[in-house]
């Protein structure tokens, strides 16, 4: 005899925060050399700092600074402009661009009465917009760790086109971080019975 699972309804996708897109990635915008430089310090450029996988949280909330107020890091990738269509904006105006300064340690004096938080500890308590746009630099971020050489050649690597590729000054390859699509589903009919699989 079977027995029917019933599930809960579940949420429109709307309300899924990895399902809503913050921040347009303009990628047309990162073939730019100079795309960092003409950023850095603009008054329509907001800084998310990330390091060890943690970033500021003031009050629930991603810390995003004004980049004309902070040192220039190392490490800087271009995360996209904030959309006209972002509900829950927190206060960035639309339009902003948004920046990441990848850090080797948490600098508690810049950001003193913050909590650095990693995004499992952090990530259902976010609006929709933070959570993605930290789930976007969370996986930036590592890969820039886990990525300084070629792996052609060992050379060490430079950070180009807004931070989403490495090109090896030696043989002038260039790095991509992998983006392995994948889905977490669930299969219903309608009566409601769930699809299984093994």
């Amino acid at each position: 005899m079977s027995e029917t699972l019933r599930i809960p309804t579940l949420p429109s996708f709307g309300a899924l925060p990895l399902a809503r897109v913050a921040l347009d990635r303009g990628g047309a915008l990162r073939s730019s050399p100079l795309l960092l430089d003409e950023l850095w310090g603009a008054p329509t450029t907001r800084v998310m700092f990330i390091a060890q996988g943690k970033s500021p949280v003031v009050d629930g909330n991603l810390l995003f600074v004004d980049s004309a107020t902070v040192s220039r890091p190392e490490t800087l990738v271009y995360l996209g402009r904030t959309l006209a269509d972002d509900p829950d904006h927190g206060g960035i105006p639309t339009g902003t661009h948004i920046l990441l300064a990848v850090l080797e340690s948490m600098d508690n004096e810049i950001f003193d009465g913050t909590s650095w938080l990693g995004l499992r500890e952090v990530a259902l308590a976010l609006s929709g917009r933070d959570a993605g746009i930290f789930v976007q630099a969370a996986s930036i971020a590592n890969w820039h760790a886990k990525h300084t050489h070629c792996p052609r050649c060992g050379a060490l690597t430079e950070v180009v086109e807004g931070g989403w590729v490495r090109r090896c000054p030696a043989d002038e390859s260039s790095h991509y971080p992998r983006t392995d699509p994948a889905i977490i589903v669930a299969v219903v009919d309608d009566a409601d019975r769930l699809l299984l699989g093994s």
